[in-house]
């Protein structure tokens, strides 16, 4: 894995900031990527307000479980039978023969926006809006047992592994995250 990381904060005014960063990196197994943010701070009212916002974006490289975790799991059903079911990884000849395809990045972009104040020299809050968007988020799936034709791909991968049902991790679907998150803050209360 190599990397480069480039970060710069420039101060306008005392008041307003903006911040840009960028990082590269190439893995020797998955490839390369760029990711950067750019977020920026108005502070008025003598420092008692504040706005900020940011948007960046980001990703998450399959892990070694996610590419390479093959195994076989023996579960007892109603009278007695053994019943093998598993999962199958990327590179395995099963997953081959049915055309799952391999692991990709899970990239996101991320926005947020908020208002921090400081009525008092002891009170603040904070409030901040978040928005977070993931594509491709690795799963694993549902298990999948045959269809009762030997000569079908999947029957054929799974009597290969001895197992009537297995499952995969897939890049399945695309979520979305947004929320509020509220913060206060008093200082100064004498307890005790």
């Amino acid at each position: 894995n190599m990397g480069a990381y480039v970060d710069m904060g420039i101060d306008f005014t005392k008041d307003f900031l903006i911040n840009l960063t960028g990082r590269y990196e190439n893995y020797s197994t998955f490839g390369d990527a760029f990711v950067y943010k750019a977020s920026t701070r108005y502070k008025f009212n003598n420092d008692k307000a504040t706005i900020r916002g940011s948007f960046s974006t980001g990703f998450r490289a399959p892990s070694l479980h996610q590419e390479n975790l093959q195994l076989a799991q023996a579960s007892f059903l109603p009278g007695g039978a053994i019943q093998l079911e598993g999962i199958v990884n990327g590179a395995s000849s099963a997953a081959k023969a049915l055309g799952i395809p391999k692991l990709k990045a899970e990239k996101s972009t991320n926005f947020t926006l908020g208002l921090g104040l400081n009525p008092t020299k002891n009170l603040s809050f904070t409030v901040d809006y978040y928005n977070i968007k993931v594509e491709d988020r690795i799963i694993l799936s549902s298990k999948i047992g045959g269809t009762g034709d030997a000569n079908n791909a999947l029957d054929k991968a799974l009597a290969t592994g001895g197992v009537k049902r297995m499952s995969f991790f897939t890049n399945g679907i695309d979520t979305r995250t947004s929320g509020l998150d509220f913060v206060g803050h008093y200082k100064g209360i004498n307890l005790g």
